[in-house]
């Protein structure tokens, strides 16, 4: 036997103290390794009662069977309304002091234990109705996800860089995106960027004035002197060249995105 083994085979042995005197028999049923490690778990039996014990690094899972229903410790626990007597589950406890605490919290569950199991079936129809409601809540959230992922592959594809950012901003679960979409959506930010009315507004306001006083040079040139019009071509293009220049090494300095 294996560590979870029997440190779930010594826990049940206090569980016994309880459970055997109204009838139940511990069942061992299964050990084994996940990607959470090692585990085992098994069940106190009475007829169509179960009391369902897990334990991995520590007493997990505890759950309460009565025919087809079932209800978690800590929903049957309020329920019963003694949840703020309860010890189970505790923090940073030992296993052993697990396995006490569980004993601890059984005297309430007579209930389960002796009774009608009304208030076991009352708990999990209310468990079981949350739980689907919850799992409805989410799939809706995920169905919308799907429609929206849909249609932002469209819009980056029609170049609509901005609403594709859009798109992914209002994401539910955008964890769920591939690492092609979420390159995508990276693209479409670096373009929505460069394509932003505001950004060519600031372009304009930073870098008009260049423009506008090499017009006015090359007016006054031209004006001034009397050239043949090859030269007054060549003088243009000199005072485009010269402005450009100019603006190239400005955007440079200033780290400006175009």
């Amino acid at each position: 036997m294996g560590p979870p083994t029997q440190a779930l085979v010594q826990g049940a042995q206090v569980l016994s103290a309880v459970l055997l005197p109204n009838g139940f028999t511990f069942v061992f049923r299964e050990e084994g390794r996940s990607s959470g490690g090692d585990f085992a778990w098994g069940e106190f039996v009475r007829g169509d009662r179960k009391l369902e014990i897990h334990f991995r690094h520590n007493l997990g899972m505890v759950r309460y069977h009565v025919g087809r229903q079932s209800a978690s410790h800590e929903a049957y626990m309020r329920e019963l309304g003694v949840s703020e007597r309860c010890c189970y589950p505790g923090y940073d406890v030992e296993p052993a002091i697990a396995f006490h605490d569980l004993a601890h919290d059984l005297t309430f569950a007579k209930d389960f234990l002796s009774g009608s199991a009304e208030t076991l079936k009352r708990t999990a129809v209310k468990e079981a109705s949350a739980e689907a409601e919850r799992h409805q809540e989410d799939m809706a959230r995920y169905v919308g996800d799907v429609r929206k992922l849909e249609e932002l592959h469209g819009r980056f594809k029609q170049g609509k860089y901005e609403e594709v950012v859009s798109l992914a901003n209002n994401l539910k679960y955008p964890d769920r995106m591939t690492d092609s979409e979420r390159r995508m959506v990276q693209i479409a930010r670096q373009r929505a960027t460069k394509a932003d009315p505001k950004t060519t507004e600031q372009f304009l306001r930073r870098h008009g004035g260049i423009f506008g006083w090499s017009c006015a040079a090359f007016v006054l040139v031209v004006g001034w002197f009397d050239f043949p019009p090859a030269v007054e071509w060549a003088i243009l293009l000199l005072v485009a060249i010269i402005a450009g220049l100019i603006i190239r090494s400005r955007i440079r300095a200033n780290s400006f995105k175009s």
